[in-house]
């Protein structure tokens, strides 16, 4: 037991400063950091009882910056009385016994630090300890260190003797508080007075000193100034923004104001400073996705538009640093793109030379997974024939001509050369090379759309397929993905999911909630297993059915009570579209004064079953049919006769998917099923009549049942 009094130093406060400077780090650990910064930062600080008054985090290509003000001269000091074992047990004919000498040893504190405590509970040893009060220049090293090694990212490397792992080798660190330079020792890296300018070679060393004018840190955020160093991202995009449309403008033309991509640039230059550059037209002949993939998957090129939208044979380029030496920059981009565009050029037109639909025989040549004995023509295969499956199932009314053939070219571009070097183009290369293909011979063009929307949705936020040759190959293409991870047991179950399969299963469920899709999923698994060649342990299905269940309810969490899907999805084989309207009925449902009143009597119609469990079998209890000659009481053919009438009309409202209207219609039972408690007497001495009207309740329960299993909500 603790009881702390805080005691507040008032003392001299001073500035704090932090800059680790880095090889470049990736992207996504830029956007890693600069979330962790600040909540890493102030718990470290809380850890060590600084106490301060604001920070400030920054991340650029190179630099990790750490700006705290007015750090306190001393940390907070508090004293914290901690209670003991009883004197009854601590203190035998005033010796103390082992359990007290225990108590000190864990503390640190010597026998003759404890004493008696009078507490409402009785006597017990107590210690006082000190915590705080420490210089913060004393622990500025271990401060510092804290607060790198808690950074995190998903890949890390160790390049030197200590073995301290960050996604990239640091090469500088400089820590400054007040108006001095603080030494320390971080594995074989020395603290510096010095930083690095922006990112040249060789390298500059700028001196950090201070003035009569300016602080040290205040020497720092000017050196950085001087450097054109934009150490606030958003000020780098904004100033990447500004640079951009200056040229656009002046240009009448447009950008490709793609989010992820300028966000990208953004995390890879200190200073971004835009070039206009041109290529040879000839390169539009290209399919315009193939020219804009080229600009930006591996240049971080901006593609640049006419006011009609038409792409143009002009790009802008990103330079780190100043405007200065552009014109070789500019030719250094241009030449560098007019190759990358001559490869393109030749991976298309090698492409082209053969008939599209002839790369269905080279799948077989694509290993897909070898725990199931399966290349990349086998798992189409499948794909296909789970598309027939649920094309019955569904309704999709599409001829089996058309899923055949859609099949042996939905994957194709997988072993087309351009998709071999741009694999983000997967989809889109298909779609373009589809479309030439069917137009010679006939043959709808939905399946060219096809190739390239089966693979939307990406993930839950991602738009579905608009038509439904691709709705269905995208829900086929996807569970065959899930069923096949399943059957060698390689469901992700943590947070790491390298192979994106919780997007997949998301992307499964949004067709189906947006489509109003309920699948069976125990049917479609074995069916599918069938078409799999490999020995399959038990219980696959399970673990099928559970990474489901984990994924929709973390999607229904964004609106809705954990309570309430726990559930409704007590009873789940994969009504993704129907237990999400009846979530929408009792979310609703639930805002109403007559909510409680329908819980209370599910509950008491429920625990009364649950009674009956414990002193009849099973059986008895659930599978046991109503007897019309057991009813002794009125009371009893009533009930019978409102529960049977009940049942008729709540079955229209389950047909019609009218949740509203089949609670509503439950909750005029909630008189009904009070008198029947009232005046009969469930578990009677005859035990074939107590039977007889525990499945007379069991029979009310069936109905409400199709909600969910309600003993879940909490009132």
């Amino acid at each position: 037991m603790l009881f702390k009094t805080k005691v507040w130093d008032t003392t001299m406060r001073k500035d704090f400063l932090i800059e680790v400077y880095t090889e470049e780090l990736p992207p996504n650990a830029i956007k890693e950091f600069s979330c962790q910064l600040p909540v890493v930062v102030n718990n470290v600080l809380s850890e060590f009882r600084v106490d301060f008054k604001n920070v400030e985090t920054y991340v650029t290509p190179v630099r990790i910056i750490v700006y705290v003000l007015d750090v306190a001269e001393y940390t907070k000091r508090e004293v914290i009385e901690i209670l003991g074992p009883s004197e009854k047990v601590g203190l035998k004919n005033n010796e103390f016994t082992l359990q007290a000498i225990g108590f000190a040893k864990k503390y640190n504190v010597d026998l003759k630090d404890l004493y008696i405590k009078e507490t409402d509970k009785g006597r017990f040893l107590a210690i006082k300890k000190i915590y705080g009060g420490e210089n913060f220049k004393e622990i500025i090293k271990d401060v510092v260190i804290k607060i790198i090694s808690n950074l995190s990212y998903i890949k890390t490397m160790w390049w030197e003797e200590s073995k301290f792992r960050f996604p990239r080798p640091i090469r500088n660190l400089v820590v400054i508080y007040g108006d001095e330079i603080i030494r320390i020792k971080f594995g074989s890296l020395t603290s510096s007075n010095f930083v690095y300018g922006i990112k040249t070679y060789p390298l500059d060393k700028i001196k950090i000193a201070k003035s009569k004018k300016i602080s040290l840190i205040d020497s720092y955020f000017h050196i950085l100034k001087n450097e054109c160093i934009i150490f606030d991202f958003e000020k780098r995009l904004e100033t990447l923004k500004k640079s951009i449309e200056n040229i656009t403008e002046k240009k009448k033309l447009c950008y490709d104001n793609d989010t992820k991509l300028l966000n990208e640039i953004v995390s890879i230059v200190e200073y971004p400073s835009c070039i206009l550059c041109e290529f040879p037209e000839k390169f539009l002949l290209l399919p315009h996705e193939f020219v804009v993939t080229c600009m930006k998957s591996k240049q971080k090129f901006i593609p640049l538009y006419d006011e009609k939208g038409n792409l143009v044979n002009f790009f802008i380029g990103v330079k780190n640093g100043k405007s200065e030496n552009l014109s070789y920059v500019k030719d250094g981009y241009q030449k560098v793109l007019v190759a990358r565009l001559e490869d393109v050029k030749y991976y298309y037109e090698t492409d082209k030379k053969a008939d599209f639909i002839s790369y269905f025989d080279k799948l077989k040549d694509v290993v897909y997974n070898t725990k199931l004995n399966s290349s990349y023509y086998d798992k189409v295969i499948r794909v296909g024939e789970l598309a027939k499956f649920l094309n019955k199932k569904l309704n999709f009314n599409i001829s089996e001509e058309i899923i055949e053939i859609t099949k042996k070219l939905v994957k194709n571009d997988l072993v087309t050369q351009i998709v071999f070097e741009y694999p983000e183009l997967q989809g889109v290369a298909g779609k373009i090379y589809c479309n030439e293909y069917c137009k010679k011979n006939n043959l709808p063009q939905e399946i060219a759309v096809c190739c390239e929307e089966h693979l939307k949705p990406k993930d839950y936020n991602d738009e579905i397929p608009k038509n439904g040759l691709g709705i269905l190959f995208s829900l086929s293409d996807k569970i065959s993905t899930i069923i096949d991870q399943t059957l060698i047991d390689n469901l992700p179950t943590g947070k790491s999911d390298p192979l994106g399969l919780k997007n997949t299963a998301d992307g499964v469920i949004k067709i189906c909630v947006e489509r109003q899709y309920d699948l069976d999923l125990k049917d479609m698994f074995e069916f599918y297993k069938k078409l799999v060649n490999i020995e399959i342990q038990q219980n696959m299905f399970d673990k099928f059915l559970s990474f489901f269940v984990n994924r929709f309810e973390n999607i229904l969490l964004e609106k809705f009570k954990i309570d309430e899907i726990r559930a409704v999805l007590s009873k789940f084989n994969g009504e993704f579209y129907t237990k999400s309207v009846v979530l929408l009925s009792l979310k609703k449902f639930r805002q109403t004064e007559d909510f409680g009143k329908f819980i209370e009597m599910y509950k008491r119609v429920y625990n009364i079953l649950q009674q009956a469990k414990s002193k009849f079998s099973y059986e008895e209890v659930v599978n046991r049919k109503v007897d019309l000659e057991l009813f002794i009481t009125d009371t009893e053919k009533e009930f019978y006769k409102k529960i049977v009438q009940v049942k008729e009309i709540t079955q229209g409202f389950l047909k019609e998917k009218n949740f509203d209207d089949f609670i509503k219609t439950l909750l005029e039972m909630k008189p009904v099923v009070d008198n029947f408690f009232d005046k009969v007497l469930v578990f009677d001495k005859d035990i074939n009549i107590a039977k007889n009207r525990v499945a007379l309740i069991s029979m009310l329960l069936d109905i409400i049942s199709e909600i969910g299993a309600l003993q879940y909500i909490q009132l």
